[in-house]
């Protein structure tokens, strides 16, 4: 990655410290090589710093459905036998199911705020669906208690 006015700290992409930091064109962009830790990574939701705001109201059960995960290691980890288990960005001619609206906007990388709200609003489909069957099974017992078959 190309950054301009930037720092780097540990090395470059292959150092498993490595971070780097700066403008890469009109994107700031902070990258980590390795794992970071914190007690919370907060998104930015208030309403002050978004725009065009809609209730999103489209099925989700389908880009789960029609969307795949795999098992990989990091090329920069030591530790090869520790398997990670997520979607794969096919840069390099891959054809993988890794559905459009989890990947960011420079089609690096996922966007786990974008990914967990579609799992949120899963669940919420899911929910309408259980509440839905135990309503009509309530009708059935409902039925047979009454003697009709």
């Amino acid at each position: 990655m190309k950054v301009d006015g930037g720092i780097t700290l540990g090395g470059d992409t292959n150092n498993a410290i490595g971070m780097t930091a700066g403008l890469n064109g009109s994107e700031t962009r902070i990258r980590c090589y390795g794992n970071m830790y914190a007690n919370a990574y907060n998104y930015n939701s208030q309403e002050s710093k978004k725009k065009n705001i809609t209730k999103f109201d489209e099925n989700v059960l389908g880009i789960l459905k029609n969307s795949e995960l795999y098992s990989f290691n990091y090329k920069n980890e030591k530790d090869t036998d520790k398997k990670h288990i997520g979607f794969i960005i096919g840069d390099k001619g891959g054809n993988y199911k890794t559905p459009i609206e989890v990947i960011s906007q420079n089609k690096e990388a996922i966007n786990s705020y974008t990914m967990t709200s579609i799992l949120w609003k899963a669940v919420q489909e899911q929910q309408e669906q259980i509440e839905l069957l135990q309503k009509e099974i309530g009708i059935l017992k409902e039925g047979k208690n009454n003697g009709e078959n």
